[in-house]
């Protein structure tokens, strides 16, 4: 775990998250393109507070990233989504299988935090670094370039490096 509790992976990531239409662009590049939201929020802080990643430690992060999101994350995120979709009413349910989803995607977070900080310290990166990171595993993953595409990564990008813990 970091030392200052605010340079955490998870802190990070609710950060942005919650940054102006940040949680709007990133839920569409899952839904539409595939990927992972903690995993992107992760190539970010990885950048920013540790260095870039090399695409072998870009790929060892990814592949812990896809084991955990579809052996745990995704089963829980389909059932909050079916059980929304066919019985609405059912409020206290989905919220405790809400809670369950994110319960899950900070496991994630701080697996990834712990296995990023064994391989290096804290301190060498910056903004520059973060967009590389995110740019490699948009690479590794694929991702096609259109001004679509293009648009929802700006917002995310912008808000990345406008956050205070980064100024």
């Amino acid at each position: 775990m970091v030392p200052d509790n605010s340079l955490s992976l998870w802190h990070f990531a609710n950060a942005l998250y919650r940054q102006d239409c940040v949680k709007s662009a990133l839920l569409s590049l899952q839904d539409e393109q595939g990927l992972e939201v903690s995993f992107l929020l992760f190539t970010l802080w990885s950048g920013a507070f540790c260095r870039e990643l090399a695409m072998e430690e870009m790929e060892t992060f990814h592949t812990l990233a896809l084991d955990m999101s579809t052996h745990l994350i995704k089963p829980v995120r389909h059932c909050r989504r079916w059980l929304k979709q066919h019985y609405p009413a059912a409020g206290a349910l989905y919220a405790q299988i809400l809670a369950s989803e994110v319960a899950c995607e900070q496991r994630l977070l701080e697996e990834l935090e712990y296995r990023c900080l064994r391989r290096m310290p804290i301190g060498q990166g910056g903004k520059a670094q973060g967009i590389a990171n995110a740019e490699l595993y948009l690479r590794l993953a694929n991702t096609p370039r259109n001004d679509e595409i293009g648009d929802k990564l700006a917002v995310i990008f912008r808000q990345f490096e406008q956050l205070p813990a980064l100024a």
